[in-house]
């Protein structure tokens, strides 16, 4: 379970995480708050599906939007950023994507951003996963733990 792999690490390191998810639905922060004792090191999460959520809660300056779109590497480095600032937390994970059927601003399913948000760096990766929109979602948390645990060891 990469959840608990993560808030192991997180517990020893004396971390503090908080989340920003858009196509995941908040499956992330619910995987997390499935681990007793993750107030320990989780502050919160947002989800922020739509484009206008993401500007009121997440303060997504609106040209980064119309620039670039929710689904880019711009708008999620944004999300993460932002959450950080917005729980005050050493880390924040920021997912955003299309999890289908149809495609959203000319990109296709599967297509998912995630970006880390540290001290001094945000660290971002692109991803295109396969399957039906649950899968995605799934894969795309899936995949946001193993990040962060890799910027962690």
């Amino acid at each position: 379970m990469m959840e608990k792999h993560l808030a192991e690490i997180l517990i020893q390191k004396g971390l503090t995480l908080s989340s920003a998810e858009s196509c995941t639905g908040g499956l992330f922060a619910h995987g997390i708050t499935n681990i007793p004792g993750s107030s320990r090191f989780f502050l919160g999460g947002v989800i922020a599906y739509s484009p206008k959520s993401k500007r009121k809660i997440l303060n997504i300056p609106r040209g980064v939007i119309e620039e670039y779109g929710t689904v880019s590497r711009e708008c999620v480095q944004k999300m993460a950023e932002n959450s950080r600032k917005l729980f005050s937390s050493d880390i924040s994970i920021g997912i955003t994507g299309v999890a289908g059927p149809d495609e959203l601003e000319g990109k296709p399913p599967g297509v998912v951003y995630i970006a880390v948000a540290m001290p001094g760096k945000t660290c971002i990766r692109k991803y295109k996963f396969q399957g039906k929109r649950i899968s995605i979602k799934k894969q795309a948390t899936e995949q946001a733990c193993k990040f962060l645990i890799s910027l962690l060891k």
